[in-house]
């Protein structure tokens, strides 16, 4: 029975609450705010109390609003574990939910999960692409529904009295288009719900989205009457992008293998293509791609690429990679990331601010300012290293002694690049150790020494690899930085120091491995395969896809229960990859039983969901 009061004036939670009016702008489906709002609950450790508060966008978005109110105001205790459920009228931008990662890798005792009432801006391939990386990383998302909209309202809105019960109910089919959406991109396919206006139906009515949710206008007047039509999705199909001047090094020919019996294997589309290959054409408005001459009309969902980083260039090489990351591929590395690895000084810039353990590192502006960092860099006390910021394979790397030596560098090295100086760490000299990362996840660590007394140990230069076991804190140290730098495959050297601890040398998108192969008894590239194909969509519901809730509770009448809506894998369209971690092999079974033969047919489940909804 519905309380003649509001909330009550005793509550502490009272001058945190929002306005009914408030909620109701935000919160609706069918309506576009520009803005974000942001409720939210925490609990820290065992504690059964609920700390809530809300958020809105101010110059940055709510989510790192959030980010950076959380780190500031608490003394953070790692031990201590801290569950935090957000409920935002729009879902993450690409950018926020990178930073949502940064934060969780800072953060390993802290969980997420994330309700959202829209998806933002959800054909763009960065913003779908965002979605699945916080999914990957252990985040949870789901669509509001009929239970979350009630938790809010009673915990979150000053209502008016007698209207606890009264939130303004929203329709189902709403819920049920964002829940379908989700499971779209979740499942990486290129269907998605789409609107006409060459309809009769009066069934939808759905405003174009903004793209910008801080300046993007509303459209104002009336709304057309929308049908819900259906793209297509095409054939699975997987590219190898390669320089021809690394295509028979041995980590592209073994990827070029592993790619190959993979697509055999699972009966993929594949090809093998070469950068100088490639003419990219924008006609009629519309991104397009030949190769050798043939119009490709088809293009590839995922694709490996393997690119020189000390030879990138961002008006050839990256030109192409945006260019069909823009058409809607799912690139491992993506552009981005392979920049963050192309300057060393550029890979510390992106790191810093991040809690990650860094070695006091210098640059500068201009092209031939080297002799000026002669008194600059002084502070880092002598002996000093200095590295070409495009160096690689420990070319370029010097140990200078003192100013003088210094002074002689100065004349004898290139200016091609800009050279970084960085504090010495004595105790790593001649020796480090690499950390492989494929898909957030370590798989080899091999430890590189010199033998002939140089401090760099790279294997190209005669240094000798061996496997080695590595600390929970060097490997959660190399996930770290993985995922800061957007890396989907990745080597990160790390220095070590006499307390066991380390800090971070390099990261190298473009990780060669052929001593790693050999040291840690490893495939390094059929791992790399799986880990593509494992972005592909699947005919049959793999583990990978058991991260996938298959039924939806959105079109669930009954009255919602009271108290913080559970957080269910099955029975809410939502993701969750530590679902996975739990049980893989029941979850899948379990969900194999829900469907007819065991076959998951996602177009098939889209026909089967669209017709309920237009019925």
């Amino acid at each position: 029975m519905a309380s003649d009061k509001g909330p009550s004036a005793g509550d502490a939670t009272l001058r945190r609450r929002i306005e009914p009016w408030e909620f109701e702008g935000f919160f609706d489906p069918r309506e576009l705010r520009k803005e974000t709002c942001l409720l939210y609950e925490i609990q820290w450790g065992t504690s059964h109390k609920t700390w809530r508060n809300s958020g809105k966008n101010t110059t940055n978005h709510v989510e790192i609003n959030f980010i950076e109110k959380f780190t500031a105001e608490r003394q953070y205790c790692p031990s201590i574990r801290c569950s935090i459920t957000w409920f935002l009228s729009w879902s993450p931008c690409w950018e926020c939910s990178n930073a949502i990662r940064g934060f969780l890798s800072q953060h390993p005792s802290v969980t997420l999960v994330i309700y959202v009432a829209r998806l933002f801006w959800h054909a763009d391939p960065q913003n779908r692409q965002g979605l699945r990386d916080l999914i990957n990383s252990g985040v949870t998302i789901q669509i509001m529904t009929v239970p979350e909209y009630d938790h809010c309202w009673r915990n979150f809105v000053n209502y008016p009295p007698g209207k606890e019960d009264h939130w303004p109910r929203y329709p189902i089919l709403w819920m049920k288009l964002y829940a379908l959406e989700l499971h779209c991109i979740i499942l990486l396919l290129l269907v998605f719900v789409v609107a006409s206006a060459d309809s009769r139906s009066q069934l939808l009515q759905r405003p174009a989205i903004t793209k910008n949710r801080h300046s993007g206008r509303n459209n104002p007047g009336k709304r057309k009457s929308k049908q819900i039509k259906m793209c297509s999705s095409v054939a699975a199909k997987l590219w190898f992008l390669t320089d021809r001047r690394i295509r028979e090094d041995y980590p592209q020919k073994e990827i070029l293998r592993a790619l190959k019996a993979k697509c055999c294997e699972e009966e993929l589309d594949f090809r093998a293509v070469v950068m100088d290959e490639v003419v990219l054409t924008i006609e009629q408005g519309n991104l397009g791609l030949r190769i050798n001459g043939e119009l490709i009309t088809a293009y590839p969902q995922v694709v490996v690429v393997r690119v020189p980083t000390p030879w990138v260039q961002s008006d050839s090489d990256i030109t192409v990679l945006r260019h069909l990351e823009k058409m809607g591929c799912r690139l491992m590395n993506r552009p981005q990331a392979i920049l963050n690895c192309v300057n060393k000084f550029w890979t510390f810039q992106e790191l810093a601010g991040h809690g990650v353990p860094l070695p006091d590192t210098f640059s500068y502006g201009g092209h031939e300012n080297f002799a000026k960092m002669i008194d600059e860099a002084e502070v880092l006390e002598f002996p000093m290293v200095v590295k070409n910021t495009r160096g690689h394979r420990g070319k370029a790397v010097f140990l200078a002694r003192d100013k003088h030596h210094l002074a002689d560098l100065s004349h004898l090295i290139r200016h091609e690049a800009p050279y970084l100086f960085q504090k010495y760490v004595k105790e790593s000299h001649g020796r480090d150790v690499r950390v492989i990362v494929v898909g957030g996840r370590v798989v080899g660590t091999m430890l590189r020494c010199s033998t002939d007394g140089r401090m760099q140990s790279n294997c190209s230069l005669g240094g000798v690899g061996m496997m080695c076991s590595l600390s929970e804190q060097g490997k959660q140290l190399a996930i770290q930085v993985s995922n800061i730098l957007g890396m989907d495959v990745c080597g990160i050297d790390l220095l070590m120091k006499d307390d066991g601890s380390f800090c971070v040398c390099e990261a190298n998108a473009n990780v060669g491995f052929i001593a790693f192969d050999k040291a840690c008894n490893l495939d390094v590239a059929g791992i790399i395969a799986d880990y593509a194909a494992s972005l592909l969509p699947s005919g049959r519901l793999t583990r990978r896809m058991s991260l996938l809730s298959v039924v939806s509770t959105a079109s669930e009448t009954s009255e919602p229960e009271l108290g913080p809506p559970a957080s269910t894998a099955v029975d809410n369209m939502s993701a969750s990859s530590s679902s996975v971690d739990s049980d893989p092999e029941s979850t899948e079974r379990e969900l194999l039983t829900k469907l007819p033969g065991g076959v998951f047919n996602m177009n098939q489940l889209i026909a089967n969901e669209i017709k309920l909804l237009v019925e």
